[in-house]
């Protein structure tokens, strides 16, 4: 992006990119944050920057997806992978039902498959 980031910037992006982790919460995403120096104002400015680089996909100002950070976005276009290339779901017209969505996304739990 141009910018030159603080030291304790580049620290913390590498902890969240060196995560096992697919997602983890908000809550968490802060504690880690917090254990890498980063200022409480900075860190939503942080975390956006992190979302337009595509290291992380973090909506906070979207009520339905604010709770989760995910860590690894490949891992949610692998899910998606799942839905575009289901013959379930290509011969419904590309309708993908809650049935449909359980059977694809079975090792989800429910509150990941689930929107609010």
């Amino acid at each position: 992006m141009g910018e030159i980031w603080p030291s304790t910037w580049l620290k913390a992006a590498n902890v969240l990119r060196d995560s096992t982790e697919n997602y983890i919460t908000p809550q968490a995403l802060q504690d880690i944050l917090i254990a890498q120096e980063i200022d409480s104002n900075q860190q939503p400015i942080l975390t956006q920057w992190l979302h337009d680089l595509g290291d992380i996909l973090y909506f906070q100002d979207k009520n339905e997806l604010e709770d989760i950070v995910i860590l690894k976005p490949q891992w949610v276009s692998e899910y998606i992978s799942q839905v575009l290339e289901s013959e379930d779901v290509i011969n419904s017209g590309g309708i993908l039902t809650r049935e449909e969505m359980k059977k694809l996304w079975h090792d989800l739990t429910p509150t990941m498959r689930e929107t609010k």
